[in-house]
């Protein structure tokens, strides 16, 4: 769970910034405050699981963006974006 700070981070071949590597499985992830820039690495999501990985639930700001292994809420494209850039006071 994130809920303060600054925090910057970048994922690598086959591995999310936040979240899971190729056929690795990630618990849920919470982010309820901070300043997060975070950018998906190389067949990555910047936050969640990577090809043949499972993730638990996502939320980012109280939404919920994955969910018992689908995408809501705009997930596909928010969590699958490039670069996400978080900042609590503009969502």
């Amino acid at each position: 769970m994130i809920e303060s700070g600054v925090i910057e981070a970048t994922g690598g071949v086959d591995s999310a910034a936040i979240g899971g590597g190729n056929g690795a499985e990630c618990g849920n992830i919470t982010i309820k405050g901070g300043t997060l820039t975070v950018t998906g690495g190389h067949y990555s999501p910047a936050i969640g699981g990577n090809r043949n990985g499972t993730c638990g639930d996502i939320t980012i700001g109280g939404v919920i963006y994955f969910q018992n292994d689908n995408y809501v809420n705009g997930g596909e494209e928010y969590l699958r974006q490039a670069t996400i850039v978080y900042e609590p006071n503009q969502n």
